[in-house]
């Protein structure tokens, strides 16, 4: 019962999020069609002529914005889910590995504190959603703040992950399920530093 009250909340904000992001890109949206965009051009007497947005610009507004959702998605599972998991089993088994000779104390120790970084970098990741739609250069350097934060915090998670993966069993497989688990975090600050170029003004 519980859980599922836990699956609702999640759930939840993602869509309240996810419609708030895609509210204010609307209201941006001649921000990213720029000139010409859509418009109706007179030509003369009784002559008229529509100029359609370029695909290009269509396709660099929908990148943004399947970022912003992603970005938000991943945020909300690190929040509920990786986060906790990562703090809580982290701190139990690491501190509890304190007094013996087991190497991977320093696996569980460094995944605890990845996790508890990874609450101001959820904050992060659902701020950016909801600016770089908005295409600004303040929305390109929150980006690129952003993409970095997150590059640096998950290729931290990946690199400690392999690192464990070739001594002995961590956790039960655990190591590299972190690594494995980390990859997408890696994928997405490469599209949030992509989508950061393309919230620039001047491109």
């Amino acid at each position: 019962m519980i859980f599922g009250f836990y699956m609702l909340a999640a759930l939840t904000l993602f869509v309240a999020l996810t419609g708030a992001a895609t509210a204010i890109a609307w209201t941006a949206r001649d921000r990213w069609i720029g000139e010409p965009g859509k418009r109706a051009v007179a030509g003369g007497a009784f002559r008229s002529a529509v100029v359609s947005t370029s695909p290009r610009r269509q396709g660099r507004a929908w990148f943004v914005l399947g970022t912003a959702v992603l970005g938000i998605a991943w945020a909300i599972l690190t929040f509920f889910f990786f986060a906790p998991a990562g703090a809580l089993g982290g701190f139990l088994i690491g501190v509890g590995e304190l007094g013996n000779a087991g190497h991977d104390r320093g696996f569980w120790l460094t995944l605890a504190f990845a996790s508890i970084s990874a609450i101001p970098l959820t904050v992060a990741l659902v701020a950016n959603g909801l600016v770089m739609v908005q295409r600004s250069d303040h929305a390109s350097r929150v980006g690129m703040g952003t993409a970095a934060y997150a590059a640096l915090h998950h290729g931290v998670l990946v690199a400690v992950g392999i690192l464990y993966s070739f001594g002995d069993d961590v956790g039960d497989g655990l190591a590299p399920f972190t690594a494995i688990a980390a990859s997408p975090g890696l994928v997405l600050a490469a599209m949030i530093a992509a989508s950061a170029l393309l919230a620039r003004r001047d491109v």
